[in-house]
């Protein structure tokens, strides 16, 4: 179907579109833009508008630019209509506002609505809208409400894939089993999280079927092959050792491989096999002596049972191989058809699903009575429209509801995306799918204007694509993109560079590329920093640059190049934080807290990055009194694990170890630390949902270590800070992104594998087919598919850059296999130097040499030359840190707290009353007045049992004790005061627990969204005061301690003592004024904060709750307030369910 150009601003709004986005064209955009006209010519509200991407950096960048765009139109349209001129940079809004310029009125209030009803858009990623609508519609879904969703898919494979290994293996021999080497539980778990990760895969049936009883056969004739040749070789050692060199002296045997020397040794070889048991004979690349002696040539030129012998079991063994093979694949064949019966069960038993099954019970309820089962109609009712980010990397399943829902009921259904940057087969996504739905009726149209790279740049990129079938599949087509930018020129010295270069180089080797990347980079820097290197005149910075690597090999050349030159580097990939050496160390630092008498464990601790001992530090330790010191810090962590959990006792043990501050020493400092907080984070997570024990914590961790090659996001490596760094990035990583300047020089390589597969998975009509026995046919399939993901992975590179891209040309490993070498060698195999010329001839492509490997240090580094290591001496906040309600209004440039940040603490009034209201003001006093709530019992107090608690506590504090009866009648009247149908005295032991402690992970954020939140619930007094404070530093862990927790009538409540000073008589504590200090000194923002932690605590622990259900509220007694009569002195609020979901949902890592 032919694509036509996308008219942004005109574009129908009805039916089914595919818009095909080429790299760089603003595909976001057209997103934000779609979004806005829906708002205003279709009426939608921005909840019914559903917009879906794949990762939750792109949710959260949606909707930014999704806010910021009706915001943008919203200004244009008011201007307009007030006819005031305003500029802006985007063209949209005030195109956009003069097209609808006759219904300016309406648009402007459904734009202000969108906006005041933002929070409420529905824009998420496919597994959020999945689990939202699987847990709104359960019943329809088939969805417990309380089930264990977990991205650890291993863990969820474990149980159902032994069962089948002890049902199919076991019975085996063990001997037998051993003989197996590559078939393992593990091997099995790894073969099918492949398969498991295309939801829609068929299986192929092998077509030749092995069962155990074949292997058990063919392991018997293989014994017996060794037996009979040990038997004959030890009975005529000596006579074949004689014959084999007579003959080689008198007949046509090879005399330089078969020197006497050389025959000795295939003889020892020989003996030493056959005397240890080993029945396996070694084919022709594993023992090339042995093979002297089964080479087949020697049959008939030596007459000797011996030589038929040893040849009859030289072949039985490549038969077992073979045979081991297919009973391999017959195994993996059986445990998919096995996991089709019981691993549904097995999660229903269990209570737990992977992300992944969102999507497929999702899938399987929309598609219920043929598309107009109940969850069909309830999405459909929900959303008007669907915007579908990405669509190049969807999969069968995600199709399947996306147009059962939309498609099939006609409503606006646009899927945007590219063919071109289909390159995540190995996640499931299935470039195929898009295909099929481009193939299908609706509106096709296409984005070709470039708005990221300079004009030259995009030319230059057509011209790698510009033969015939560039992708290798007829059906994506290269439409060439055009410029749309402004131009970004690099100058050097004055002189305009170009945009493309290619760098020619002879047989050269990744490192030696590196080494070439890195002294460019070096080069460049250096130029700019004398000031002769600029983009558009601005200096080229570190953070300009990006280095793209197809792999983590090719990214640690990368880094280890630019360290050498001195160039400043942050690496951004896919690798797993388990495979880290801090992985490691933080095992061991955990084995010695779990067991802290033990000499062993404790040393290996010390010596890690952590604790930074010398093998000479710790013997001086063990050998002094200085080892009981340590045993005891060890035992401190160990009590402070078991009460508090693994988080707050590693945090601890970096305050008191200081490890923030000598990290920041190392030269890798910065990737340690980022390291070990991402695996707290990890084992926190892990220790929350699992509620696991530190035997557990410890376990999980060493499996995660032995898995570390499994893909799972969740551990993927957190970057480091790049401020004024190169980023080194994986091709994959870095989709999506964009930078100035471009380094792709690895694309001349291609990995050189020449081990055959062991299955192969490849497409037959659209559809996605899983060979377990890995024929030719199907090999040769999929490494037709493979070649063409390479392809596509290449345009991806080459369309990063904003000005230059640099990339190299040469007969490199595996170059002939290379996505460079299809495109400029075409079908032809052999390398042509030539070539690169006259294929870019007449094109913006430069063709220059490769730099030379010469180090030329970069003069800007911040490095220092060997051997004048910086030492670092100043402070340094750590990006994780457990964080208190204190800490985050401290941060306030309105708090006002008069009880607990008062630091100067006041006399008595000089009038001579001894009543509540002239008790000392300040944080002293406020302490002792909590203290003497906290040690009355509730249950069993009297008048004289509360004096005697208050004259303690005042001489401990140093107060006059003629404050006695005053603070002890304050304290009765308390304790018989009714707040909100409660009083304190009608409470038993059980119903209650002073000082709380929570902790909830956090991760950073900005004061706007909270205020917002308040604003939205209507609560407009307090989202101004929230806008005061800075959240940046509550990274980590907010940490605190509520006064009291009660529970009455099967509701649970909040309180909080109060003893701020707000006047002299109990008019003065009126709900007026206490709401007043409630917001000025952010007790309301406390409040939301303790009822939150306690929301998330009974969420855990209470079986069936309900906030609306369960949820009292919070109480905060004004304690100078507090007289018989009124009701002065208490403030009591219940934060709104959707508030404190809404916070639980911006602070949750």
């Amino acid at each position: 179907m032919k694509r036509k150009q996308m008219e942004l601003l005109t574009a129908p709004l009805t039916g089914t579109s595919l818009i095909e986005a080429n790299a760089g064209t603003g595909k976001t955009y057209n997103i934000t833009a779609l979004f806005t006209r829906m708002v205003t010519e279709l009426q939608y509200p921005v909840e019914s508008i559903l917009v879906v991407t794949y990762t939750n950096a792109a949710v959260s960048d949606l909707k930014a630019k999704i806010y910021k765009r009706l915001n943008d139109v919203l200004l244009a349209m008011v201007s307009l209509r007030d006819s005031v001129e305003i500029t802006m940079e985007d063209e949209f809004p005030l195109d956009y506002a003069l097209k609808r310029k006759e219904n300016l009125t309406k648009d402007i209030k459904l734009l202000k609505g969108a906006v005041r009803d933002f929070d409420q858009c529905a824009i998420f990623t496919i597994h959020g809208f999945c689990q939202r609508m699987l847990k709104e519609n359960a019943f329809s879904g088939h969805v417990a409400y309380d089930i264990d969703l977990t991205g650890d898919s291993r863990e969820i494979l474990k149980k159902p894939v032994y069962n089948f290994w002890r049902e199919n293996i076991y019975k085996m021999p063990q001997e037998a089993i051993k003989l197996l080497k590559s078939l393992t539980p593990d091997s099995l778990i790894n073969f099918y999280m492949q398969v498991q990760s295309n939801q829609s895969i068929t299986v192929a049936e092998p077509a030749v079927i092995v069962e155990p009883e074949d292997i058990l056969k063919i392991i018997s004739e293989l014994t017996d092959c060794m037996t009979t040749v040990k038997t004959c070789f030890t009975s005529n050692e000596t006579e074949l050792r004689e014959l084999l060199d007579s003959k080689r002296k008198n007949f046509p045997l090879d005399k330089r491989s078969y020197q006497a020397r050389y025959v000795n040794d295939s003889f020892n070889e020989l003996k030493k096999l056959t005397e240890s048991g080993n029945i396996h004979c070694p084919l022709e690349s594993e023992n090339k002596k042995i093979y002297r002696l089964t080479n087949h040539s020697i049959e008939g030129k030596i007459e000797h049972v011996f030589f038929s012998l040893v040849h009859k079991w030289y072949d039985k063994e490549a038969e077992f191989r073979e045979l081991s093979r297919l009973f391999e694949s017959t195994l993996k064949y059986k445990l998919c058809l096995y996991m089709e019966e019981v691993l549904e069960t097995h999660k229903q038993k269990n209570n737990i699903q992977s992300y992944d099954d969102l999507i497929t019970r999702m899938r399987n309820s929309v598609m219920e009575n043929e598309g107009h089962g109940n969850m069909s109609i309830s999405v459909n009712r929900k959303f008007n429209a669907a915007l579908i980010d990405e669509f190049q990397d969807t999969d069968p399943h995600q199709y399947d509801i996306f147009n059962t829902v939309f498609g099939r009921y006609g409503k606006p259904f646009f899927m945007i995306g590219d063919p071109k940057q289909a390159i995540y087969s190995f996640r499931g996504a299935d470039v195929y799918v898009y295909l099929k739905a481009a193939s299908e009726e609706g509106n096709q149209y296409t984005l070709t204007k470039n708005f990221r790279s300079a004009p030259e740049l995009v030319d230059a990129v057509n011209s790698f694509f510009q033969r015939e079938n560039a992708f290798m599949e007829p059906r994506i087509e290269y439409i060439p993109s055009v410029g749309g930018h402004k131009e970004l020129a690099l100058t050097v010295a004055e002189k305009p560079q170009p945009h493309m270069i290619v760098w020619e180089t002879e047989k050269t080797k990744p490192e030696e590329i590196a080494l070439s990347t890195a002294r460019h980079i070096s080069e460049l820097l250096n130029k700019s920093s004398y000031g002769s290197a600029h983009i558009n005149g601005k200096a080229v910075k570190p953070s300009d640059i990006a280095v793209l690597c197809r792999n983590k090999k090719e990214m640690t050349m990368v880094k280890e190049a630019l360290t050498y030159c001195r160039v400043p580097a942050v690496v951004s990939g896919s690798e797993n934080v388990f495979s880290s050496d801090e992985a490691v160390e933080m095992v061991n630092i955990l084995s010695a807290v779990i067991s802290p008498f033990s000499q062993s464990h404790i040393k290996t601790a010390l010596a890690s990055s952590a604790f930074g001992y010398t093998a000479k530090e710790i013997y001086h330790i063990t050998e002094t009194d200085q080892w009981d010191d340590i045993t005891e810090e060890f035992r401190n962590y160990n009590d402070m694990i078991s009460l508090r959990g693994f988080a707050p006792m590693f945090f601890h043990m970096a305050s008191v170890r200081k490890l923030y501050k000598r990290l920041a020493k190392l030269p890798s400092g910065e990737r340690k630390l980022t390291n070990l907080i991402h695996i707290t984070e990890l084992a926190q997570q892990f220790e929350a949902n699992r509620k696991a024990a530190p035997q557990d914590i410890l376990r999980w961790m060493k499996e995660k270590i032995s898995n570390a090659e499994m893909r799972d996001e969740e551990s993927e490596l957190k970057m480091d800070s790049d401020e004024n760094a190169v980023t080194i990035i994986t091709i994959h990583k870095s989709k999506g992104l964009e930078y100035n300047i471009v380094y792709t020089p690895f694309l001349m390589f291609s990995r050189g594998n020449n081990k055959r597969p062991d299955y192969a998975k490849y497409h037959k009509e659209d559809k996605f087919i899983l060979d377990v026995a890995g024929t030719d046919e199907a090999i040769e399939k999929t490494q037709q598919e493979e070649q063409q993901e390479k392809l596509r992975i290449a345009y991806v590179a080459l369309t990063r850059a904003k000005s230059v891209c640099f990339t190299a040309w040469g007969e490199g490993t595996g170059h002939d296999k290379s996505a460079l070498a299809y495109l400029i060698n075409g079908e032809q195999s052999k390398f042509d130097s030539g070539r690169l010329h006259s294929f870019f001839r007449g094109s913006n492509v430069a063709i220059k040499p490769l730099p030379d490997t010469a180090v030329q240090t970069y003069k800007g580094s911040e490095i220092q030359p060997t051997g004048k290591n910086r030492t670092f001496t100043s402070e340094i906040t750590p990006p994780w840190q457990i964080n208190s309600f204190s800490r985050l209004i401290h941060s306030s440039s309105s708090v006002r707290d008069t009880d607990q940040f008062t630091m100067k603490d006041e006399t008595s009034d000089s009038s001579g009353r001894l009543d509540i209201f002239t008790f000392p003001k300040g944080a002293k006093a406020g302490t002792c007045l909590h203290e003497c709530m906290e040690e009355t019992d509730f249950e069993n107090f009297s008048a004289l049992s509360v004096a005697e608690t208050v004259e303690e506590r005042l001489k401990a504090f140093s107060f006059d004790t003629d404050f006695t009866p005053a603070v002890t009648q304050n304290i009765l009247t308390i304790l018989n005061k009714d707040m909100h149908g409660t009083c304190l005295k009608d409470l038993k032991q059980g119903d209650y627990i002073h000082e709380m402690e929570f902790q909830i992970a956090t991760k950073p954020f900005r004061p706007e969204p909270v205020s917002e939140i308040f604003r939205n619930s209507g609560q407009n007094d307090y989202a101004d005061a929230a806008s005061t404070l800075s959240f940046d530093a509550m990274q980590g862990f907010m940490n605190g301690f509520a006064d009291l927790i009660f529970c009455q009538r099967g509701q649970y409540y909040v309180l909080d003592w109060k003893s701020n000073h707000l006047g002299m008589t109990p008019e003065n504590y009126s709900m007026e004024r206490m709401h007043a200090e409630m917001l000025g000194s952010h007790y309301y923002m406390q409040m939301h904060i303790y009822t939150l932690a306690l929301h998330m605590h009974l969420q855990r622990y209470l079986k069936g709750y309900s906030y609306d259900k369960h949820m009292g509220g919070g109480i905060y007694v004004f304690m100078r307030g507090i007289h018989e009569k009124g009701n002065e002195g208490i403030y009591f609020h219940r934060p709104e369910k959707d508030t404190i979901c809404r916070l639980e949902e911006l602070v949750k890592r």
